[in-house]
């Protein structure tokens, strides 16, 4: 009977021993998950802020190409506006 006692604690420590193993690399799994995940986190905002700035700077260069085109064409007009009212005055000059 003492050799069925021992064989059964032999094998409640083996079970321990891997419940043990189990609880460690589960732990392990768990701390490079949150790192992970933490890493994660820092690339998506890194991504988020570097696309908000490209938007941006989009935005402006949009802007600074609607006020050259008006000012070139402002200028356009003005220079069409000149030589109508120039092509009005030559034949009484």
């Amino acid at each position: 009977m003492s050799t069925e006692i021992g064989d059964v604690l032999r094998a409640v420590g083996r079970i321990e021993g891997r419940l043990d193993a189990f609880q460690a690399d589960l732990a392990a799994h768990a701390r490079h998950s949150a790192a992970s995940m933490a890493e994660l986190k820092v690339e998506i905002t890194k991504r988020g802020d570097d696309q908000e700035k490209r938007l941006t700077s989009l935005e402006h260069s949009r802007t600074e190409d609607k006020t050259a085109k008006r000012v070139i064409g402002g200028f356009i007009a003005l220079v069409g506006l000149s030589n109508v009212v120039m092509w009005i005055k030559s034949p009484w000059s």
